[in-house]
């Protein structure tokens, strides 16, 4: 089931996004299901980078979840039974997991692109304080990443420096997509905390990206 959702998602719909290498996704995603599986026989627990991709691959499936039917994609045998079925089930998986971590935890790159889906897969559904709530999650988890930063301080291959650039200026211009709306609350009051504390975080990661390209 997963493969044949991953498929629509990288054929038809990480092109929306672009903050996934496919090639990178794919290897790693054969991997980690073989790690799993392993776990699963030694009976080692499971770990919190396991735990973001494992999310990831269930939001990117949420989103191929959302264009069916399709006459492209027929799901009679891909799927066990309806497609609504398996996004609620998907969904509720996906949000339990997410809650079961712990919330002092490091994030990784899946974390913030997970909430990032996350993001759209709500606003597509006009879930718009859903959409606001994961937005803001995963820009405090960029900002503890210092995605917004030039040289980050860690060894990364250029693939790496590349998905973390997208997935940044993804979540710069969706935030302000999210809050046009309030740009006239911003000019006659600052009394809403949550408006104020991302504007805050955005504006520092915006003034901290200049010269990137």
């Amino acid at each position: 089931m997963t493969d044949f959702l991953l498929r629509i998602f990288l054929e038809q719909i990480n092109r929306i996004y672009e903050v996934i290498h496919g090639p990178t996704f794919e290897a790693k995603y054969a991997a980690w299901w073989a790690m799993q599986e392993a776990k699963d026989l030694s009976g080692e627990p499971i770990a919190d980078e396991d735990i973001d991709f494992g999310i990831l691959i269930i939001r990117s499936c949420l989103l191929s979840l959302q264009t069916l039917p399709s006459p492209k994609y027929p799901t009679k045998g891909a799927l066990k039974t309806h497609p609504e079925a398996v996004e609620q089930w998907l969904y509720t998986l996906a949000n339990d997991l997410d809650k079961s971590q712990a919330p002092d935890r490091k994030p990784s790159i899946e974390t913030v692109q997970h909430r990032f889906f996350h993001t759209g897969y709500s606003k597509n559904y006009g879930k718009i304080r859903e959409s606001w709530a994961s937005l803001s999650a995963a820009v405090k988890d960029a900002h503890e990443m210092g995605l917004h930063l030039k040289d980050p301080g860690i060894p990364l291959d250029d693939t790496e420096m590349e998905v973390r650039r997208r997935t940044f200026w993804n979540l710069y211009f969706w935030d302000r997509y999210h809050f046009l709306p309030f740009e006239e609350l911003k000019s006659h009051t600052w009394s809403n905390s949550y408006y104020q504390f991302h504007v805050h975080i955005l504006w520092s990661l915006a003034i901290d990206t200049r010269g990137l390209f």
